[in-house]
């Protein structure tokens, strides 16, 4: 009787944690900082002074604030988009749609965690955007 009750606890255990684990999209739904944009190219040593406080003001308000709605804002040098969001079928490619605007975006999900995202722009630019909570 105790090795099947224990077999219970235990089936009951695993199933629980995948259950907490949830799905990609519950991972991305969530109100994320902006910790760091980068284009992949070397900063010129006479700009990096002025890049460098350009990006720590930035960082202080920006924000992607995804909802498990499928809306979302987005607030980046002041200015505030809502726009709509969903995940392509794979997952791979968080695709945005901007309120007044025809054309669907897309940015890759190149890495999520509890606390992190990170998005980079499929299209060729090296776009890289590091959230976080």
């Amino acid at each position: 009787m105790k090795k099947v009750l224990s077999y219970f606890l235990a089936v009951v255990l695993i199933a629980g944690l995948f259950a907490c684990k949830g799905s990609k999209a519950d991972m991305v739904a969530a109100k994320w900082k902006v910790s760091d944009i980068s284009d992949g190219k070397e900063i010129p040593a006479e700009q990096k002074e002025m890049v460098d406080k350009m990006m720590a003001e930035m960082k202080k308000t920006a924000y992607f604030d995804i909802k498990k709605d499928g809306s979302m804002e987005v607030s980046m040098m002041g200015k505030v988009s809502k726009m709509t969001w969903k995940l392509n079928e794979d997952g791979t490619k968080l695709v945005t749609k901007e309120e007044g605007k025809d054309k669907e975006e897309s940015l890759t999900i190149t890495e999520v965690t509890a606390n992190k995202l990170v998005l980079t722009d499929p299209n060729g630019s090296n776009t890289k955007i590091t959230l976080e909570k």
